[in-house]
This record gives structure tokens, sequence and C-alpha cells, in this order.
């Protein structure tokens, strides 16, 4: 017997034959068929929690409680009987949504979004907002044309975000002309 063989009593074999006539037990095998593709996603993603779990634990963490700041700051008003419905909404639509994030999954975009360096700047990226949103409150920016414009780049904060800003967008162009060569503009 090679070492894959499984030796099957022919008393299971009958026992596995009654079971699959039970309707029921069709009906779920079907069932388990038809979502083959969910089933593949939750075991890739819990394999990629688990590889990745403190990081992901940790990460998520920062990002809790960057979310409950800003949802505390600005849930006046806010009408949390629609935000539920629509967290019911978004739920119930994940079984239609299974085969494109499984996609997402396997092309390995997910990886890179969930990368340590990305999740932290993402936390950068929304403590900024957060700041940015009170300064603007309290003692916004003022560029009232390029004579202003040319003083606040003198800022060394306004100079380096504007830099980050420049190679995200040179990083980006790199993007598009690699995908999409037939609109990638000549260089002057």
């Amino acid at each position: 017997m090679a070492p894959t063989e499984v030796a099957y009593s022919s008393a299971s074999v009958d026992e596995l034959r009654e079971r699959l006539d039970d309707p029921k037990v069709a009906r779920a095998l079907g069932s388990i068929l038809d979502n083959a593709d969910v089933l593949a996603l939750m075991v890739s993603m819990a394999e990629g929690f688990m590889r990745r779990g403190d990081e992901v634990i940790g990460a998520t963490g920062d990002l809790v409680h960057e979310l409950k700041t800003t949802v505390e700051a600005a849930s006046h008003g806010i009408d949390t009987g629609a935000v539920m419905q629509g967290m019911g909404e978004f739920i119930s639509a994940m079984p239609e949504t299974a085969p494109a994030v499984s996609r997402v999954v396997r092309s390995g975009a997910l990886e890179e979004l969930t990368s340590p360096a990305l999740i932290s700047l993402l936390q950068i990226v929304s403590r900024s907002l957060n700041q940015a949103s009170s300064d603007f409150e309290t003692n916004p920016v003022q560029v009232k044309g390029p004579v202003s414009m040319m003083r606040a780049l003198s800022d060394d904060d306004v100079s380096r975000g504007l830099g980050f800003t420049l190679t995200i967008l040179r990083a980006l162009g790199r993007g598009l002309k690699d995908h999409h060569p037939a609109n990638a503009h000549t260089e002057r």
C-alpha cells in the first residue's frame, strides 16, 4: 500500500454511502462545495493571522484606539441605528463579495496592505489627519497667494509633508507606467 492510500473497511464505506443518501447530508455537502471559495478564503485568512497574529493584534489595538478617539470626538449627532443597519448590510453582503476578496488574497495585495511598515505609516497618517482637523479649527495655515504659499513651504513640517506626497506621486507614476505603458507620458 502506498503511503498516501488509506485502508477503509467495507463497513465504513457502507456507512458513508448511507450518510450520503440522507438528503440533509447531501444538501450540507452541496453547500460546502458551493462555498469552497469562501472556505478557502477563511483558511487563508486564518493562516495569515496565525503567522502574523502578534503584529496584527498590536496594530489593530492601536488602530482601534485611534478610531475610538476619532469616533468619540465626532460622534455628536451620529445616528447609531443607521450605523448598525449599515454594518448589518455590510455583513450580509460578505458572501457575495467572497470571490473578489479571495482574488485579493491570492494576489498578494493583502500581504502588502498588512505589512508592518504600511500599518505604521497608516497610524501616522491617521494621527496626522486627526491633528490637522483640530489645527484647522483653531489655527489653520493661511494661504492667500503665491507669496504666502512660498512662505508656508519654508516650514520644515510642510516641506517634509510635501516631499512625502511628491514621493508617493512619483512611485504611483512609476507603477502606472509599468502597469499601463500605453498611457505613460514621456519625460521632459
